[in-house]
């Protein structure tokens, strides 16, 4: 089980491809992700770094989600 505090860069750009997110371009730690129906996103990580907490909620309003939808990709149990 992962807590929020937790998730790596890795993890975090796995997820993203599971989405249905696609990479378009990478330069440097700087990712594109493009997505059909949802608005591109700009990712700035490296795999073995953990993403903050506020970036991971910004990166979920940006991509149009809900937060349980993450939690149950992460196995983490919503705080009600």
């Amino acid at each position: 089980m992962h807590s929020l505090n937790n998730i790596t860069g890795a993890m975090l750009m796995r997820f993203i491809n599971k989405t249905g997110y696609t990479k378009v371009r990478q330069r440097g730690s700087h990712i594109r992700y493009k997505h059909l129906h949802r608005p591109t996103i700009t990712l700035n990580v490296t795999g073995k770094k953990v993403i903050k907490s506020g970036r991971l909620n910004g990166l979920i309003k940006e991509m149009g989600m809900n937060k349980t939808d993450f939690f149950e990709f992460f196995h983490i149990q919503a705080k009600a």
